[in-house]
């Protein structure tokens, strides 16, 4: 509409003689004398386009994305996002730390955290404090950063059975959580439970999985965006969880 209503103006102002030379820097336009426009016809129909120009919609506006992520995914690079996405990578080694990004998430459309398994693993954390922590945390977030949406990335298993015990607990509670909070969404990463994807140490993962996990998570956030719910691409959930999403009557991803 604003573009049109410049057209209209630029028609009308212009000079009627055909050699001006600003006739000549406009050649689509045409004389003034032979415009004839039914104002409301084309303003309702928006017959008139800019040539060779898109017309700038909601979908076209770029939004920020902020990718919080540990050792474990750290040579997945920010440049994967693109289609209307611009990603900011920073280091999140405790999960626990995460509020040291608040003025960073605070102007962020999606947050992407890929964190926890170091708190767990490598600092003795209790998950009963991790939980804690986490509850507090999500629910500030709910209120204060509401139109931020924050993407949880699940804690895959390791060659530590006591780690996984407590991974498992985490997964399920940040999930049921995200059923609370419309802005707190669970990406699981269920299709990655296997150890043939660890390294030596048991707990990091080869450079196979973490371009399994870029790709689908770049995919997923993508669709999400742009609020495009794919049958055939959905938001990754393990079986289980979908179930209890169900029956929340709400799929996390699209909780809008």
């Amino acid at each position: 509409k604003q573009w049109y209503q410049r057209r209209v103006r630029a028609l009308t102002d212009y000079p009627s003689d055909p050699q001006s030379p600003d006739i000549k820097l406009h050649k689509d336009m045409i004389p003034s004398e032979k415009v004839h426009i039914d104002f409301q016809y084309e303003e309702e129909e928006c017959l008139m386009k800019p040539p060779n120009t898109a017309v700038a919609t909601p979908s076209d506006t770029i939004k920020s994305v902020l990718f919080l992520t540990d050792s474990l995914l750290s040579t997945f690079s920010s440049s994967k996002f693109n289609q209307g996405l611009k990603c900011k990578k920073k280091g999140l080694f405790r999960l626990v730390d995460i509020r040291k990004y608040m003025s960073d998430i605070a102007f962020t459309d999606y947050v992407i955290i890929a964190s926890g398994i170091n708190d767990i693993y490598k600092f003795r954390t209790p998950i009963a404090d991790l939980i804690s922590f986490s509850s507090t945390f999500f629910e500030e977030c709910a209120r204060s950063c509401p139109r931020t949406k924050f993407i949880f990335v699940s804690l895959l298993q390791t060659n530590h059975e006591w780690v996984n015990n407590m991974t498992d607990d985490y997964n399920t509670y940040i999930f049921e959580l995200s059923l609370r909070f419309p802005n707190l969404l669970f990406y699981d990463n269920y299709q990655l439970v296997n150890r043939d994807i660890l390294l030596d140490d048991g707990i990091h993962i080869n450079e196979k999985a973490i371009k399994f996990i870029a790709k689908s998570l770049v995919r997923a956030v993508t669709n999400l965006s742009l609020c495009y719910n794919d049958p055939q691409d959905p938001w990754p959930l393990r079986p289980s969880f979908t179930q209890k999403a169900l029956a929340f009557k709400s799929i996390p991803a699209f909780s809008q």
